[in-house]
């Protein structure tokens, strides 16, 4: 060997070994593996649908991480995005991050999911159902944050005694029981807005809340409760004072 030729290099062993076998040295050669995140020299077939032959026989590839994960992620219905990004968060794929909260973030976890999909030889979806079903779910996946909401047993005390102030009435139990659900229906929107981080504005107190849906609804009535209670009150004042 003389002093210009390179000095030989021992390879590394490769982590990935442990999933698709040994791997094949790499000649340099340009390959589309390179973009499939597979060496030259794997083999199998991909599980991408390329199209068909000559004789109608379907001809498959392998997923390009990049361009097909950014592909799906535009073309993916909601639905569909939806399931698949939420499945792969359970498994640990976002780190300590969430789905839909950074496209990038998104398209890499996709890019992941292809990369699967080309060691398998199988499609996306196939792959997918595969993942979720061989793979733990992630022990430092987050959980849905807990949201406290108020007892419709106080809820109905506060619409009752509100209605009673204002009109001089109670209104039916089934008024009490709409106002309830749509109380708590606005802290559980309060709740998932401060979970997400950020400013929001919480819901006002339950008698606030009261109070405006039945002055909304019966306004006229409200009106003239309080002008009869104003009259109440300056005929008691006046002859306080003797007049």
């Amino acid at each position: 060997m003389s002093a210009t030729d390179p000095v030989p290099v021992t390879p590394k062993a490769n982590p990935a070994e442990k999933v698709i076998g040994v791997i094949p040295s790499n000649t340099g050669q340009g390959t589309s593996l390179n973009y499939a995140g597979l060496p030259a020299g794997t083999k199998g077939t991909g599980g991408k649908l390329l199209g068909n032959d000559a004789t109608g026989k379907p001809v498959f590839g392998y997923y390009d991480l990049q361009l097909d994960a950014n592909i799906l992620y535009q073309t993916m219905d909601e639905s569909e995005r939806k399931t698949i990004l939420t499945g792969l968060a359970l498994k640990g794929l976002y780190g300590s991050s969430r789905p839909f909260a950074d496209p990038d973030n998104d398209r890499n976890v996709l890019s992941e999911l292809l990369l699967y999909a080309n060691i398998a030889n199988v499609d996306y979806k196939k792959a997918y159902q595969q993942y979720v079903q061989t793979m733990p779910n992630s022990t430092g996946a987050k959980k849905a944050p807990s949201i406290r909401v108020t007892s419709k047993d106080d809820l109905d005390v506060v619409f009752r005694k509100t209605a009673q102030d204002l009109l001089g009435y109670e209104l039916p139990p089934d008024a009490a029981k709409r106002f309830a659900q749509s109380y708590n229906q606005l802290e559980i929107q309060s709740g998932q807005q401060a979970a997400a981080g950020g400013v929001y504005t919480a819901e006002a107190a339950p008698g606030t809340v009261a109070e405006q849906q039945i002055r909304k609804q019966f306004g006229g009535e409200v009106t003239a409760v309080q002008a009869g209670n104003f009259a109440q009150i300056m005929d008691r004042r006046i002859k306080e004072l003797g007049a």
